[in-house]
């Protein structure tokens, strides 16, 4: 079922970007961000009624925070998809693991092993390999 579900999340993922730079030549990236954030978050609302949950001043801070830092990283995407192909947006994307890796370890003091090494390596060298068969 997990198999399942990341392959459905990886052609999603894929659509993503091929829709947003086929709608990006006629709208602005500002109204892709708000009209994908919003069907994605009314999609989500049957997901609080299954899991049960408890929230809290702090994490409301914390989701806006989140959700502020998304919306942006999302927004300067869309924005670029109106001068770059899909192609290279998702290659720029999946950088992302290992951005996320860098900003735990400045702000949060987040061990890094080699586990975490070899993973970023690995994703940088099939970034590279990626880019080369594009081009």
């Amino acid at each position: 079922l997990g198999l399942i579900f990341g392959l459905i999340g990886g052609v999603m993922y894929a659509l993503n970007f091929v829709y947003a730079h086929k709608v990006r030549k006629k709208y602005p990236a500002s109204i892709i961000l708000f009209w994908s954030h919003l069907i994605g978050a009314i999609l989500l609302i049957p997901v609080l009624f299954i899991f049960p949950f408890s929230i809290s001043l702090t994490d409301i801070l914390w989701l806006v925070l989140i959700g502020l830092s998304l919306a942006g990283g999302y927004f300067l995407l869309y924005s670029t998809l109106k001068y770059i192909k899909p192609q290279y947006a998702s290659i720029i994307a999946i950088t992302e693991p290992v951005f996320i890796s860098i900003w735990g370890i400045l702000f949060f003091n987040e061990n890094i092993n080699s586990l975490v090494l070899i993973g970023a390596v690995l994703l940088l060298v099939n970034i590279y390999l990626t880019k080369r068969s594009i081009e």
